[in-house]
This record gives C-alpha cells, sequence and structure tokens, in this order.
C-alpha cells in the first residue's frame, strides 16, 4: 500500500497566511480551512510552537494569545490523521523570538520515517533554506520529495532540490479558505502581473 505524509513547518505556514490575508482582505486572521492541505495524505505532522511574552504585552493580553494558539493546536489534533508536534519558542534579550528544536525534530521523523519505509512519498510546506541538507539526503535515499512553497519566501536551492513543487499562489491559498468567506470574498478572475508588482513572484 502506498503512503503518503505531509511535514509542515507551521511557523512558515502561518506567516505565509497571514501575509496573503493582510494583503488582499486586510487581516491576516482569515479562515483557512488546514484540513484541506491533507488531502490524498494518509497522515500530517504539524511542527510549531507556542508563543512566548512579547516585552510590551500585559500578562492577561499573552494569555488570552497563549489559549488561542493552544485551542488551534488542539483543534489540528482532532483532524483525522494529524499530530502537532511542539518544539521552544526562545526570547533573547532584546532579540526576536526563535524557534528550537523544531528543525531537528522534523529531520528525524522525516528520516527516520524514510528509512523504515512508512511512506512511498513525502510533501514538505517549508522555504528555510536551512532544510537543503535534509531535503538532499531525503532525495538521495530514494524518498520522493514535493515542496510546496511560498515563492518569495522560498530556498531557491530548496525548491530545486525537491523531486517536485508546487507554489503556495494566491489562488491556492485562496481555494483553502472557508466557502462562506471564499463567496463574499472573491478574487479576480484573472490576476496580472502589470496590476499587481508587489505579487509577481508569487503567482503561477
Amino acid at each position: 500500500m502506498q503512503h503518503k505524509y505531509l511535514f509542515i513547518d507551521g511557523a512558515y505556514l502561518r506567516e505565509v497566511i497571514a501575509d496573503f490575508g493582510k494583503y488582499w482582505f486586510e487581516t491576516a486572521n482569515v479562515p483557512f480551512q488546514y484540513a484541506a492541505l491533507a488531502y490524498g495524505h494518509t497522515k500530517v505532522f504539524y511542527y510549531d510552537c507556542l508563543p512566548v511574552r512579547r516585552s510590551s504585552e500585559s500578562q492577561e493580553d499573552f494569555e488570552f494569545r497563549l489559549a488561542a494558539q493552544e485551542k488551534f493546536f488542539q483543534d489540528l489534533r482532532s483532524l483525522h490523521g494529524w499530530h502537532v508536534l511542539q518544539g521552544i519558542l526562545k526570547r533573547a534579550r532584546k532579540e526576536k523570538a526563535t524557534q528550537k528544536e523544531i528543525d531537528v525534530m522534523i529531520a528525524v521523523d522525516m528520516l527516520t520515517h524514510t528509512y523504515r519505509r512508512n511512506m512511498s512519498e513525502l510533501t514538505f510546506i517549508a522555504g528555510d533554506q536551512d532544510f537543503l541538507p535534509l531535503v538532499e539526503a531525503l532525495v538521495r535515499e530514494g524518498m520522493f520529495v514535493t515542496l510546496f512553497y511560498e515563492r518569495e519566501s522560498g530556498s531557491r536551492e530548496l525548491i530545486n532540490a525537491a523531486d517536485a513543487r508546487k507554489a503556495l499562489d494566491v489562488y491556492v491559498l485562496h481555494s483553502m479558505l472557508s466557502e462562506e468567506f471564499k463567496q463574499s470574498h472573491p478574487l479576480p478572475a484573472l490576476v496580472t502581473r502589470r496590476v499587481l508588482p508587489r505579487f509577481r513572484g508569487r503567482l503561477s
């Protein structure tokens, strides 16, 4: 039996969705249907971190944001075949918070499932060039790797290393919003490069 697994760099995907929402609909909180990503996949592994408190944030606001993220993770876990793996988010003094352990967790899981032949194909949603050695190793091992990426932020070397690739352009992202939202917020029938220079690299 053929099994196809999906691995998601959660922070990367959240940023892509937020950027898409803010540009097109002036809100980062668009109703993205994560379950739509799983079509054709036996299992989904989503990697992310709970937030840390911002320096200027009240305890009440932080707890509200933390509770929202915890609920989001639980909602993903309730989806059939989905698994949420949490790393640690750390903030050095006066520096931007960075994820810890996530890249290693992704690499260990991908390589383990590959070596054990639990899957026949894998899809990876990511764009960071730090994943280049991982993807190259998976391809050398004989795993067929499909990369989903956003054109503006995806590493060209990472894209080229995959066996297949698919851009998360405005139409792909819009297709995964709730039906109600899509009906009330349609995209133009054709988005041209001429009228949207900022999204030149984001269109298929």
